[in-house]
């Protein structure tokens, strides 16, 4: 019988390679994050976040025949980032100009979160993106780990026998 477990948290010390010397990290003194595996709860919040409404609509044409159209907005890559660090970074080491952390871990809004986020160096934002796929692969760009994450939620899973 399946048994759910805990979600994984994996941390990660991350170096960034730049041709601007200030943004560079090196091993020495690397970015360490942490990242839970995103449960359905996570993924549903996700796509509330990303959704965006669709638009539908038949007007006249110049002919005066029907004519069916959408608008619809696509959801930006950088807020798609913004989004899921948001919902699954358990801390990050990244201190401000005066040695605070940048993030407490107790941003309550998106919006709290985003204002520190941004002003991250797009380097630093895409590195720890990239440790937040590694936690949760199915929420990439269908590279070769997509939706083959290697921690399961349950244990104990078999093969369901299909009757014919």
């Amino acid at each position: 019988m399946p048994k759910l477990i805990t979600p994984t948290e994996k941390e990660f010390s991350l170096t960034v390679d730049s041709r601007y010397a200030e943004r560079q990290v090196s091993s020495d003194d690397p970015i360490v994050v942490k990242f839970k595996q995103a449960t359905e709860a996570t993924n549903l919040r996700r796509q509330e976040y990303l959704a965006r409404p669709i638009k539908r609509m038949w007007e006249k044409d110049q002919d005066g025949g029907d004519q069916y159209r959408e608008e619809f907005q696509l959801t930006s890559f950088g807020k798609r980032m913004a989004v899921d660090v948001y919902l699954t970074m358990a801390s990050c080491n990244i201190t401000d100009e005066n040695g605070r952390p940048v993030f407490s871990g107790k941003e309550r809004t998106f919006e709290e979160f985003l204002a520190k986020w941004g002003r991250l160096w797009s380097e630093w934002a895409e590195t720890i993106y990239g440790a937040c796929l590694r936690v949760n692969p199915s929420w990439g760009f269908g590279g070769e780990d997509e939706n083959d994450d290697d921690e399961a939620l349950t244990l104990g899973e078999e093969t369901a026998d299909v009757a014919a």
